[in-house]
């Protein structure tokens, strides 16, 4: 049998990620990345692509979680024996709590900033492209977008979702929001990891709850759940609206729960439910009475929640309209100063053209230019800037490996064809690869993606 696209991507991810999860001697590591992809290899065998494709995700996150588990166990331990203060120091698994306080007090959040001291790209304070900017970080650029969450979240009751694919800067955003509601000492913070949930954690509706009510009670330095803060005999309805109601809001005005990456959720089999309950308790903060009207919402997804969600009266997300945080040319010029270029009006529609609204790829190209890389090299698209942007299009390439339609209707958008299938039209929008123009056709969303996909798809 042909080894499949899915077969080889997967591979290559576990041979390169299995080395790092541990601290186990060489040999020890060799059998075991060996182990696990002679096991994937004759389990694989004979089956059609789909099966192919779940068989390596379940063996995937498997693997994964029997490996981070130990880990897991081991920090917390070290958690425990240190102080209180060494703590609120740590980006914690479970406790969120110090970071938040801290950045709070700073004098960063969505607030221009006057004091900090901006490095020119020749003395190295150009930052590197991928993951969350620190709060006080000079380099983040506020977009209309950021307003208008800080707005949805910061009132009575407040409800924001913020739906942007991946490398958007969601999470920059979110600590910047928290940063901001936390400076006055009006709100109290609550930030959760969803993409820290592990798979005995969404067994069911009630573990989950169970998890998130947890991470909230270690944040807010609550004591431990117990049988008498949560009761197994009853259901989550009835102990979150206790946690809440007798812990959690007692002595507090304001409450801001913020749930980043809940695509861990969305591709669960919670989803239904979990949101479900997420709209119910939301509503429930109509009534004056009720603990939920001092709580505001801020959800963050990669993905778009209505792939997911079968019924959108089920939906916290049809209660809000979500934010995208696509960059403006106005952006594009205010990163490109901030990183020491002062681009003319060519330079800056040449720019947007190539990178067009995504935040990473726009960093990414400034940065490599800051570091001397050659712009003739950067702009060669078929060839993904000389490499530069490989990495960020092999997920693509391996998930159209998998989805020949999906990979049609990108061929199809690329020809400047459109995409006649809803479906697909909106999934690619999703991921970032598309956008409507003025006429509402389906269009690349940038000219590195016309020019890469042209010629690879």
């Amino acid at each position: 049998m042909e080894t499949s696209p899915a077969v080889t991507g997967i591979s290559v991810f576990l041979a390169e990620l299995l080395p790092h999860l541990d601290k186990r001697p060489d040999p020890e590591k060799d059998a075991l990345r060996s182990a696990t992809l002679d096991d994937l290899g004759r389990a694989l065998r004979g089956l059609d692509e789909l099966t192919v494709r779940a068989t390596l995700e379940r063996a995937a996150i498997t693997r994964i979680e029997e490996l981070v588990a130990p880990l897991h166990g081991k920090l917390q331990t070290q958690l425990t024996r240190i102080d209180a203060t060494t703590t609120k120091t740590l980006h914690t698994v479970s406790r969120m709590e110090a970071r938040l306080n801290d950045m709070a007090r700073q004098s960063g959040g969505l607030h221009d900033s006057t004091e900090a001291e901006i490095k020119s790209p020749e003395e190295g304070g150009v930052p590197q492209p991928g993951g969350a900017l620190p709060v006080e970080s000079p380099y983040y650029v506020t977009r209309d977008a950021d307003r208008r969450v800080l707005a949805s979240v910061g009132r009575e009751r407040g409800l924001g979702a913020i739906r942007a694919p991946r490398q958007s800067g969601k999470t920059s955003l979110i600590l910047r929001i928290c940063a901001d509601l936390g400076r006055g000492g009006d709100f109290t913070i609550a930030f959760l990891d969803c993409q820290l949930l592990d798979l005995q954690e969404l067994a069911s509706v009630n573990d989950l709850w169970c998890a998130l009510a947890q991470m909230i009670s270690d944040q807010l330095d609550l004591a431990p759940l117990d049988e008498t803060s949560w009761n197994s005999n009853r259901g989550y309805q009835y102990n979150v609206n206790r946690l809440m109601q007798d812990r959690v809001l007692a002595e507090r005005e304001k409450l801001l729960l913020c749930l980043d990456e809940v695509d861990r959720i969305l591709y669960s089999n919670l989803s239904n439910a979990f949101f479900g309950a997420v709209r119910a308790f939301y509503n429930d903060g109509a009534l004056s009475s009720s603990p939920w009207r001092k709580v505001s919402w801020l959800l963050s997804s990669a993905s778009e929640p209505a792939f997911f969600i079968s019924d959108p009266m089920q939906s916290p997300f049809n209660l809000t309209e979500p934010v995208n945080l696509e960059f403006g040319e106005e952006n594009v010029s205010a990163l490109a100063k901030l990183l020491g270029f002062e681009l003319d009006e060519s330079q800056r529609h040449r720019l947007y053209g190539y990178v067009g609204s995504r935040p990473y790829l726009t960093h990414l190209l400034l940065f490599e230019l800051a570091q001397g890389t050659p712009a003739e090299r950067l702009f060669d698209g078929a060839g993904a800037g000389g490499g530069v942007f490989r990495r960020h299009l092999l997920r693509f390439e391996q998930q159209f490996s998998t989805e020949p339609k999906l990979a049609a209707a990108m061929r199809d958008v690329v020809a400047e064809r459109g995409c006649r299938d809803v479906a697909f039209a909106r999934r690619l929008e999703a991921a970032g690869l598309a956008i409507r123009d003025h006429q509402g056709k389906v269009v690349p969303s940038c000219g590195l993606y016309t020019d890469y996909f042209a010629k690879h798809l």
